[in-house]
């Protein structure tokens, strides 16, 4: 009978067992439903910023849910008090093993990790100053070209226009047949930087240890002719961005202007990299750096340079937009009531007037290049001011704007009287771009949304098509074709600007790692960078 009696006892206990496990299965289960709403929602199509709101709740349960696991396993499990105390120690030895052997983890731009860098494998910096120490002498004799043809260069972020448009016409698509010819690759400081490349030179901004510096290239072999350095560093955590300068720089009239990620704006030599003037932008207008710091690269126009360094929230000095006058580095206008965004001043004809186009935190507004005045302005705020796209200017009148998580809008500005008048002619909140600037053609829209290629119906805002992943990749258009650089591998691809389907005509791969820097595309040289690899590519031509 007393053993009838313990087996009962024991029959009984197992279900309680089972139950103890509920709670704990039930937080692995939040855990992993947090890292599934991204791309479910974006297979569903949900809206951007209803998606953002969710985001920003559901990861909070992530750590809670660690804890409270932790909590669960040390007083509620019922384990034995030894099983727990050799399960807290290979915690420990879990959690010291990660930081004695991972160096970095490298997040996309959905905040999901793509790579490991161990310890024991190379380190950027080092091996850039392993490369350096071998570099070619530099010659100072060197009689240094920049001199702008507007078919053969690109001297600024996204060109001419700061459209992502070429004027190249005749790439050859079958890259199984002739692929691209590497002309040179090496490492490269940090930051996310791209390069404006003019006459000879192809200029860039890297972060080398503890110094900004601003590079010249040789454009035919890669050699580097002249450097700038000063002591700066911009310091984000991995998940957040990384550190380093962000903003391109520009080559105009044989000078270079450059502004990096704390508001060092510098005008230099191009011919040898001997500084003209500088002056920090941030302290020079009462302004506060943004969360992910200074990304606009100047915009020359005329004898002015005007540069973006907002305003302080907690003192506006109604500095935001600042022209210097580029031969003595003095400012000559001042104007705008916003913190900076993290796109770039954009000289437009908008409306048959000639004025610089701004996308900072308060959305997109027209200002008059010669006297700073503001004409017009469309409000479009957004989480923590990411206005980071370049506006794409359609028929003259119009304008595309997208941000995340709010979504894409198209915008009809017309002239009214002595003013202007600014309607939203359509707003689509499903599509989102972060930071992949899009390109308008023959009445469609091309961008990246949740990291996949699509077209829009520049007319409705309707998606005529979504293609393949690219992630936080870029794009250029040369003729009727895009040059795409995809985020997680460093690769290239070629897409057919099709408005019916999309047709992705090649693939290879040339950097490693996370890419997000914007190519150049001079002539049929395409320049590609990230933090840590720089490349040259030769891109094959058509025959005619």
């Amino acid at each position: 009978m007393s053993q009838q009696l313990t087996s009962a006892q024991v029959a009984a206990r197992k279900p309680r067992r089972l139950w103890r496990f509920i709670f704990p299965a039930f937080l692995l289960l939040v855990i992993v439903a947090v890292f599934l709403i991204a791309p479910v929602a974006s297979k569903l199509g949900v809206e951007g910023e209803t998606l953002m709101n969710v985001l920003s709740v559901a990861f909070m349960a992530v750590p809670i849910s660690l804890i409270l696991l932790l909590v669960w396993f040390v007083a509620f499990s019922g384990f034995r008090w030894y099983t727990r105390v050799a399960g807290l120690l290979f915690l420990a030895l879990l959690v010291g093993a990660y930081l004695a052997c991972v160096r970095k983890v490298e997040f996309s731009g959905e905040m999901q990790p793509i790579s490991i860098t161990f310890r024991w494998e190379p380190n950027e910096e080092d091996e850039l100053e392993k490369f350096l120490t071998q570099r070619p002498k530099k010659d100072d004799s060197l009689n240094v070209d920049l001199s702008i043809d507007p078919v053969k260069d690109f001297p600024r972020y996204r060109g001419f226009n700061a459209d992502g448009v070429v004027m190249l016409r005749n790439l050859d698509t079958n890259w199984s047949a002739h692929p691209p010819k590497t002309r040179w690759m090496h490492p490269c400081g940090g930051g996310y930087s791209g390069f404006a490349v003019a006459g000879d030179v192809a200029v860039t901004l890297e972060q080398r240890r503890g110094d900004e510096a601003v590079v010249c290239y040789d454009r035919k072999t890669g050699n580097e002719l002249w450097e700038y350095k000063y002591e700066d560093r911009f310091r984000r955590s991995e998940p957040m961005g990384g550190d380093g300068p962000r903003a391109t720089p520009t080559i105009d009239g044989g000078d270079v202007f450059s502004v990096g990620a704390n508001g060092h704006f510098v005008c230099l030599d191009g011919r040898n990299g001997k500084k003209r003037w500088s002056v920090n932008i941030l302290e020079d207008n009462g302004a506060k750096n943004i969360e992910w710091a200074m990304s606009g690269s100047p915009l020359v126009v005329g004898n002015l340079v005007i540069v973006n360094p907002g305003i302080d929230p907690t003192d506006n000095v109604s500095k935001a937009l600042v022209a210097y006058d580029r031969a003595t580095g003095k400012p000559v206008w001042q104007s705008g009531e916003y913190a900076a965004g993290y796109s770039s001043p954009q000289l437009a004809t908008v409306a048959g007037v000639e004025q610089i186009l701004l996308f900072d935190t308060g959305g997109l507004a027209g200002f008059d290049p010669k006297s700073g005045k503001e004409l017009w302005r469309h409000p479009w705020t957004t989480y923590m001011g990411m206005n980071i796209i370049q506006p794409v200017v359609i028929g003259g009148d119009r304008v595309f704007i997208a941000s995340e998580p709010i979504g894409c809008a198209l915008l009809h500005v017309q002239r009214s009287g002595n003013g202007f008048k600014v309607d939203q002619v359509w707003m689509n909140r499903k599509v989102v771009m972060k930071f992949s600037n899009p390109i308008a053609l023959n009445g469609s829209i091309y961008g990246m949304s949740y990291g996949k290629l699509l077209c829009l119906d520049a007319e409705t805002g309707n998606t005529r098509w979504e293609g393949a992943e690219y992630g936080a990749g870029q794009l250029l258009l040369a003729g009727n074709v895009f040059v795409v650089t995809e985020e997680k591998k460093g690769e290239l691809a070629l897409v057919a600007a099709k408005p019916d389907k999309f047709d992705e005509l090649a693939r290879i791969e040339v950097l490693k790692g996370k890419t997000w820097n914007t190519p150049a595309l001079a002539g049929n040289e395409l320049y590609f960078r990230n933090h840590k690899q720089m490349a040259c590519l030769e891109l094959p031509l058509a025959e005619k």
